[in-house]
């Protein structure tokens, strides 16, 4: 029982973690997202489009493709679930154990 208990304290917590750090990423990114793309003018159609299809960006996230961002928010998700993965794999066994008193 303190196994599991232990278990699902580990996972709350990383849960938490991650539920804060998307929060916050979503928060930044409603702050600085750019209003000035959006077409209100009364300009020709064809540029209109092209502003409706530009992604927002301030000073500091002028990047077109950024490898290293891509490849950790591929990487830290696989790595948080075989974080969680192995205790509850090794307390899965456990448990499958017949103990007789």
């Amino acid at each position: 029982m303190e196994g599991i208990v232990d278990l699902y304290s580990d996972v709350m917590a990383i849960l938490v973690a991650v539920a804060v750090l998307v929060g916050y990423l979503l928060i930044v990114g409603l702050l600085f997202w750019d209003t000035k793309i959006a077409p209100h003018s009364s300009k020709s159609v064809e540029a209109q489009e092209l502003k409706a299809f530009t992604a927002p960006y301030r000073p500091f996230f002028n990047f077109k493709h950024l490898t290293a961002l891509e490849f950790a928010w591929t990487l830290l998700p696989c790595i948080l679930l075989l974080i969680i993965a192995v205790p509850s794999f090794t307390l899965a066994l456990a448990l499958d154990e017949e103990i007789r008193p």
